[in-house]
Formats: C-alpha cells, sequence, structure tokens
C-alpha cells in the first residue's frame, strides 16, 4: 500500500517520546522519577517549563545559582509550543511559532541555543475567497497604513508598565474594539480584515476585546503593522529551523536534572515569607526561599495558595481568560507544489462558516515537505466532530490550491483547551479586566515572582515576550536573594 495514507495523527505520549521531548535529557526524566526522598530544599524553585521557565531558570544558572528546580506538571517542556513530527526528519508547530524582526529577545536565544532562523515563505500570489469565487492577489497592502497609524497613535499614550493609569483607562476599557471601530470610516473588506486579525491576535472578535487592551497589545508589538503583518512580515516574519519548541528542549538539556516534568504543583504554602515557603507536588515537598511562577494567571489559578492570595490578585487569576478555544491545523504533502504554480500558500478565506479564515505555507525550510496550516475559525468549526472538520480542511484546501491538495500524506490538529494545564493559549481581555485587576499582574508577593509572557511589557503574548518575562523574573529574585526584599527596580529588557 502506498504511503501516501489519509492519517489523522493526535499528539500522544509516543510521538512526544519519538521527538525526544523526554528524550532530549536523559537526566530531565531521570530528575523527575527520583523520589527517593519526600522533601527536597533548595533556594529558587521555578513553576512551569515553558519559555518563560526555562528563560527565568538559565538565568538563574547563568548567575551562579545552582541550588533550583523547574517543575513542570506536563511530561513535556515548551508550554504553548509543541512540535509534531511529520516525517523525513521534519517538524511542524502545533503552538506558537513565530519570531518577528523586532523580537530581539527570543531572535538572541535561538542564536545563544545554536538554532537557526529562516524566512516564513511568502512569495507568490495569495488565493483569496469571497463569495465561492477564488481570486488570486497580492496580499502585500492588506493592512491599511491610516488605520495603523491612527491606532499607533492612540496606542503612544498608553504606558506600558500600567495601562489602567492612562486618564481615560476608565472610559477606554469600559469600551470594546467594535465600539471603536464604528467611529471609524471602513469599507467592508477592511471590516472584514480588522475583524480577521482581531480573532488570530487576539483569539476574540472586536466585540469581546477592551479597547484599552487592544491599544496596549499594539504599543506592546512596537505598531499595529508589526503586530498584524501577514505571514512573512511583521511579527510572522520568521521559524525556528526544527520547530519553536527546539527552544525549550535546548534548554532543557542544559538544564538537565533542574527540570522534573509530570511534577503538578497543587499547593503553595507559607508563600509570605522570603525565608522558606513549602510547594507541595504528588510525589514530593519543596522548600525554596523564593518562587518564580511562570504561568498565565489562569494557569495559576490552578495552584492553591496557603494562606489565601489577597483579594485582588486572586480576582485577577479568576477572571483572567482561561477558555479560548483555539485550534491549529495542518495538512502535509510530499512537497509544497504551490509554489512552482506562483503560490504563496497564503489563502484567506471570507465567509465565517468556513473552516478557517487565515492559511499560509508552514513547510520546513528545505522544503522536503509541503505543509499548509491554518488557524481554525472560532467558535464554529472548532465545535465540529474532528473528521467534519478534517473533511472541510480539505475542500477548502483544494479550492484555494487544486487537485493536488486533495490528497495529504497527513493531516494534523491540535486543541490547546483540551490540555489540562494549559487552558487556552491566547489572552483576549474583555472590558473591564485591566482597569480593576491590572495592578495586581506583577507586583511580588512574598516570596513569589510572577512571570509568564502575560508580564511582559514589551511582546506581551509572544515567545518573545516570555523570554523577557522570565529573565527580568529571575533577575528581580536574584536582588531579593543577595539584598533582601527591597525590590529595587529593574527596567525591563528593550
Amino acid at each position: 500500500m502506498s504511503d501516501r495514507r489519509d492519517l489523522v495523527r493526535g499528539i500522544d505520549r509516543r510521538s512526544v517520546l519519538k521527538q525526544g521531548i523526554l528524550g532530549a535529557a536523559g537526566a530531565v526524566v531521570a530528575g523527575g522519577a527520583r523520589a527517593s526522598r519526600s522533601r527536597e530544599d533548595c533556594a529558587v524553585a521555578v513553576i512551569g517549563a515553558g519559555i518563560s521557565g526555562l528563560s527565568a531558570a538559565r538565568e538563574l544558572k547563568r548567575a551562579g545559582i545552582n541550588d533550583f528546580v523547574v517543575l513542570e506538571a506536563r511530561d513535556r517542556v515548551g508550554g504553548r509550543t509543541l512540535n509534531a513530527d511529520i516525517g523525513g526528519g521534519h517538524v511542524t508547530e502545533l503552538g506558537g511559532q513565530w519570531i518577528g524582526p523586532t523580537q530581539t529577545a527570543v531572535a538572541d536565544l535561538a542564536r545563544e541555543l545554536g538554532l537557526e532562523l529562516f524566512l516564513t515563505n511568502k512569495v507568490g500570489k495569495t488565493a483569496f475567497v469571497a463569495g465561492g469565487k477564488v481570486d488570486y492577489v497580492d496580499t502585500s497592502a492588506l493592512i491599511d497604513p491610516t488605520f495603523a497609524q491612527t491606532i499607533d497613535a492612540l496606542a503612544a499614550s498608553i504606558p506600558l508598565d500600567a495601562p489602567w493609569a492612562h486618564p481615560d483607562a476608565a472610559k477606554l476599557d469600559a469600551m470594546t474594539y467594535a465600539d471603536w471601530l464604528a467611529t471609524q470610516p471602513l469599507t467592508d473588506e477592511q471590516k472584514w480584515t480588522v475583524r480577521l486579525g482581531a480573532m488570530l491576535t487576539y483569539g476574540a472578535p472586536p466585540e469581546a476585546l477592551s479597547w484599552l487592551w487592544t491599544l496596549f497589545y499594539a504599543r506592546s508589538a512596537g505598531s499595529y503593522a508589526e503586530l498584524e503583518g501577514t505571514a512573512g512580515e511583521g511579527a510572522q516574519m520568521y521559524r525556528v529551523v526544527g520547530g519553536s519548541q527546539a527552544l525549550s528542549l535546548a534548554m532543557a538539556r542544559e538544564l538537565g536534572a533542574k527540570v522534573r516534568l509530570a511534577t503538578p504543583v497543587a499547593t503553595i504554602r507559607d508563600w509570605g515569607s522570603t525565608a522558606r515557603c513549602t510547594i507541595e507536588t504528588p510525589s514530593r515537598k519543596f522548600i525554596a526561599q523564593r518562587v518564580i511562577v511562570a504561568l498565565s494567571p489562569s494557569q495559576a489559578e490552578l495552584i492553591a495558595f496557603d494562606p489565601p492570595l489577597p483579594d485582588e490578585r486572586r480576582d485577577l487569576q479568576k477572571a483572567w481568560p482561561s477558555a479560548v478555544d483555539a485550534m491549529k491545523a495542518f495538512l502535509v504533502y510530499d512537497e509544497p507544489f504551490w509554489r512552482a504554480a506562483g503560490l504563496s500558500g497564503q489563502s484567506f478565506l471570507v465567509d465565517p462558516s468556513a473552516p478557517y479564515g487565515f492559511g499560509w505555507d508552514n513547510s520546513p525550510p528545505d522544503g522536503g515537505r509541503g505543509v499548509l496550516a491554518c488557524f481554525i475559525n472560532m467558535p464554529t468549526a472548532t465545535s465540529w466532530p474532528m473528521e467534519e472538520r478534517r473533511a472541510a480542511m480539505i475542500a477548502a484546501v483544494t479550492q484555494c490550491f487544486g487537485a493536488k491538495a486533495s490528497n495529504p500524506l497527513a493531516y494534523y490538529e491540535h486543541k490547546w483547551l483540551a490540555e489540562q494545564y494549559t487552558r487556552g493559549c491566547i489572552s483576549p481581555l474583555a472590558p473591564g479586566v485591566l482597569t480593576r485587576y491590572g495592578k495586581s499582574l506583577r507586583p511580588a508577593l512574598g516570596a513569589l515572582e510572577w512571570a509568564g509572557t502575560e508580564t511582559a511589557l514589551v511582546w506581551n503574548g509572544y515567545m518573545d515576550g516570555a523570554v523577557r518575562a522570565g529573565r527580568e523574573a529571575a533577575q528581580r529574585t536574584l536582588r531579593s536573594l543577595f539584598f533582601g526584599p527591597s525590590r529595587i527596580h529593574l527596567r525591563p529588557l528593550g
């Protein structure tokens, strides 16, 4: 039988093992398995082995602190980045994947780890489907420069470290993005483009997004154009050779037995003390002087704190989005055949009932496999049965790229909401969250430092923000270890 099989491959423990996620450093697994002692003492415990937590741990190690552990609930590292083996020695990315030209922190990390970047393919025409008809167009002008400049001018006044301190914060946070858009002279095509951009970038339609949060996000990225550039531009310009999870795999190899997998933190006790607090997991207790919680606020909500956290921080974690049903899907082929036809692999479907709105060429750098990827339309297609979604995907890409697209080698998808310890993959803040709870997002509490990309001032929500947040939390932790809890202010990495 030919190897051109119609496969639906789930990402399970076996495929994870094949990628080397657990085997990347035998010591990592061994570290998690040596449970002969019920208690372990350390200077710092880092909770979460995503990019932020591993960056924090790496910063501690570089500073000469070796008495630390990284506790990860999942049986893999990488957090919201995850590679899938697509055969032939190639992978594709099921989670966060892109690096923009101004995302210097994550680009520098890749270089330090010996990982290369390559350009996202954007050469050729883009399929644009509207009213059942396919046109092949140049999408370089999808973002209207006047519209982008208007948002940038408004975003320039938003304080990155305290958007809730803006003079009009209450008004801006009570509005939705849709409320503001209704005041703008946009064509129907522009309205569709902006709405699609909001769904892809923020994970929610404009009517569900705080206008203050929307402006903060654009300011954090540097500009609206950098944030919303189509594949091959702006925040989507580069990818990591070997997939974005390679960043975390490489850091885990460096850290070795310090990383403990399958070790979910259940409770943190006595966190108000900067001398001794207890982190409880199913297998043992860790006694630490400081704790870096490298999780999103919604993930931190899964942990019990004794004594309870202050009301403001507790309410922040409860209010933070934790139910974004984001999914990515991939169709794999022998080669990126669309390139020979002068097509970029990008496609836009102007139809809310379609399985996706935006697709792109996600092939490996050598073109040894062809990969068409997309974000599944929320909330319609994410609720369909998987086989129905797969069939609709194949039909959609066949309409865009011809008969060769109708017979993929494999189909992959990943439902982030289904991961117990991930709780969705992006944070679309609704009106009222920032002004009511934002002040509790970053300040340390006793022995607790908060990390995770949601705390970043620059490129908040992205891998770059995760690196910055992890490093800065480690620096604050080092200051408190050596100089006490005076909380000397550190300038954010820029």
